[in-house]
């Protein structure tokens, strides 16, 4: 496997912070899970391996939040689900000014749903 390069990263980063600025500015509540969260608190940025970004966001949530990103076009595929959790899934691709190699954002959807707690 080819580990992800430096600039790689600064791209994830970046893009990161394009979707907390939608984000937010539509109201839409979200935070980073997974390898994004373990990488933040164990090498304070990304994991070395990491090629993409983690978020969760509430299933309730979802349409605003693919109008805010997808308004600044951006596509999203949804509908999967993390494989053999239950956990429902989607991601967004991101692609650089320059069309190179997209950013990949996973975004796990979190239920409301009482019997899903």
């Amino acid at each position: 496997r080819i580990l992800p390069t430096a600039e790689h990263q600064a791209r994830l980063l970046a893009t990161l912070q394009a979707i907390d600025e939608r984000l937010t500015r539509a109201g839409v509540d979200y935070w980073v899970t997974g390898g994004t969260l373990l990488g933040a608190l164990r090498h304070g940025g990304f994991i070395p391996h990491d090629d993409d970004v983690d978020i969760e966001l509430r299933e309730a949530d979802l349409p605003r939040a693919v109008g805010a990103l997808g308004a600044v076009g951006r596509s999203y595929r949804g509908g999967g689900e993390w494989p053999g959790s239950g956990v429902p899934m989607g991601r967004f691709f991101f692609w650089g000014a320059d069309g190179r190699f997209p950013a990949s954002v996973d975004v796990f959807l979190r239920s409301d749903r009482p019997e899903d707690l």
